[in-house]
């Protein structure tokens, strides 16, 4: 393995740290920025830290960054080629992980689970309780098909429900085949009842789910987030569940993290998460594994396995 200086700037999980032991190569790594300075070649991080053009100028060397996880929106993945900087991802290990934790936060609220268990610990029992909803009552629409959008399309359409999607970059013709169609975002929004985001976050997704958005519903949805914080303005989320339009909503992601509430202690139709889409043992060892193998490539033969494709 060649000598590949490698800047480690948020904690790792322990498989990680066990694999690079087992490599005899520990000695390459550091967690401290001023160690080996200009000669780092590599930077590691997860979701703590960012990564702007200052780091491009201040590592001369640096060739290449991976983000142990999925999303990149930490990092200036525009500046990077300027500086001959190859951005990399872990795509897959986060997957199965996110896909399930969608479907838990949406059958929760299509069964009304939360809403359930306040009845009885209240005393209330079906007081007032409106009818659950069967997943074929389910009009699905998914915003950005991709590794994870992709499974809960294909969860929910093979167990009855109505799928539609939205994502400019695929080819819709095999989904059609399934009975799960494209259309665009007003089309699919108006014609919902559950909508799913499972897009990157751009400068064109960022606040997708707007104030004016909310104004515009015709009728009401359930609303889920487990992508990117800034994909859904959280202030329409809670005008939206306090007016009616959003009948019930799952947000896992959060603009700022960890996130800071005021005002939301009474909505029994709202479920949050702390960012945990990806907290399984098993993603937690994906996601060593893959960022352990993209290092190595990288090290033995100055490849690239996991480089991030952005769209413009």
């Amino acid at each position: 393995m060649n000598n590949i200086n490698t800047l480690v700037l948020d904690e790792m999980p322990t498989k990680f740290w066990e694999l690079i032991k087992e490599s005899g190569e520990e000695h390459l790594l550091t967690q401290d920025n001023l160690l080996f300075s200009e000669d780092i070649e590599v930077i590691i991080l997860r979701t703590k830290s960012t990564i702007t053009e200052s780091h491009y100028k201040r590592f001369p060397n640096l060739k290449t960054v991976i983000r142990a996880g999925s999303g990149y929106d930490n990092i200036d993945v525009d500046n990077a080629p300027k500086y001959d900087v190859v951005i990399q991802n872990t795509p897959d290990a986060n997957v199965q992980s996110a896909f399930e934790h969608t479907i838990n936060l949406i059958l929760a609220h299509i069964k009304q689970n939360k809403i359930m268990n306040s009845r009885v610990l209240n005393n209330r029992w079906k007081t007032d309780l409106k009818f659950n909803l069967e997943i074929s009552d389910i009009k699905l629409l998914v915003v950005g098909l991709g590794r994870i959008g992709s499974k809960v399309a294909d969860f929910f359409s093979t167990l009855g429900a109505e799928v539609k999607f939205v994502d400019p970059y695929i080819d819709a013709s095999p989904w059609r085949e399934k009975d799960i169609y494209d259309c665009d975002f007003s089309t699919g929004v108006e014609w919902c009842n559950v909508l799913t985001y499972h897009t990157p976050l751009y400068p064109d997704t960022y606040h997708h789910f707007s104030n004016e958005v909310l104004t515009n519903l015709s009728k009401p949805i359930y609303l889920f987030n487990v992508a990117r914080g800034g994909i859904v303005d959280i202030d329409a989320v809670k005008k939206g569940l306090e007016s009616g339009k959003i009948i019930g909503a799952g947000v896992d992601v959060f603009e700022n993290e960890p996130w800071q509430y005021e005002g939301w202690e009474d909505l029994e139709n709202l479920t949050l998460t702390p960012h945990v889409g990806a907290y399984t043992v098993k993603a937690r060892e994906r996601i060593s594994v893959d960022c352990f193998t993209a290092w190595k490539d990288y090290c033995n033969n100055k490849e690239y396995r996991y480089p991030v494709k952005v769209w413009k």
